[in-house]
């Protein structure tokens, strides 16, 4: 893997850039986001997963799985993704999203996140 060195880019840093004084915003480049990618891919392939596009989760469970500490930090993670699902199908069954914040689906997820934390610890 390489540090980004597309035009825009300064000392292998991405920039915004700033079109009222001239300045460029780093350019992405084919070569870096495929490095990134394959350093990404290469840690999940090698913890035995499959990829899959439908699951954002992959990148941590391989972590989880190579280090010595994943199995206590696995349950607790999906202890809180349980919950997080249990929360978002809750929110499905509001009519007005809107009324979200009314129902206290928030406050209720990071209660469940807490309970869960509480009883890994």
């Amino acid at each position: 893997m390489h540090s980004i060195d597309t035009q825009g880019s300064q000392n292998g840093r991405f920039v915004s850039g700033d079109p009222v004084n001239g300045v460029a915003p780093t350019r992405l480049s084919a070569e870096w986001l495929n490095a990134v990618q394959e350093e990404i891919t290469s840690v999940i392939i090698a913890a035995g997963i499959d990829l899959s596009k439908d699951d954002n989760s992959q990148l941590l469970e391989a972590i989880l799985r190579k280090t010595d500490f994943g199995d206590e930090f696995k349950d607790l993670h999906l202890a809180i993704t349980s919950s997080l699902e249990d929360i978002l199908r809750l929110n499905d069954t509001i009519e007005n999203k809107a009324s979200a914040a009314e129902f206290g689906i928030v406050s209720a997820y990071q209660n469940l996140a807490q309970n869960a934390f509480n009883q890994q610890t």
